[in-house]
């Protein structure tokens, strides 16, 4: 059988999610999620499928972020709904991204 991967560069920077739901007045996005990785002592520092969508220990959620100022909190939730709109996605939409740092946002 053959087996099917997904690869993506390393990005070194903050991982966060958002949700966007479509409303009567337009997009709304929710606050965003920030997804911080502690890895068990001598195993590496991925963020794979199985801590990303099943129970696990080595990653933690913090709902605000924690490690981003409440201007970058704005500006995230701005881009989502201004990307949101300008895809032309209707209903709700789930978006993942990488904070590098408030120098480059």
């Amino acid at each position: 059988g053959t087996r099917s991967y997904v690869m993506q560069p390393y990005v070194n920077g903050i991982e966060f999610t958002l949700n966007v739901v479509e409303t009567s007045k337009g997009p709304i996005a929710l606050m965003p999620t920030e997804i911080e990785i502690v890895p068990k002592e001598g195993s590496l520092k991925l963020f794979d499928f199985r801590s990303k969508y099943l129970p696990s220990l080595d990653v933690q959620m913090h709902t605000p972020p924690v490690s981003f100022s409440e201007s970058i909190v704005g500006l995230i939730m701005r881009q989502a709904e201004d990307l949101f709109e300008k895809l032309e996605l209707r209903d709700f939409a789930r978006f993942d991204g990488w904070f590098m740092s408030e120098a480059e946002a």
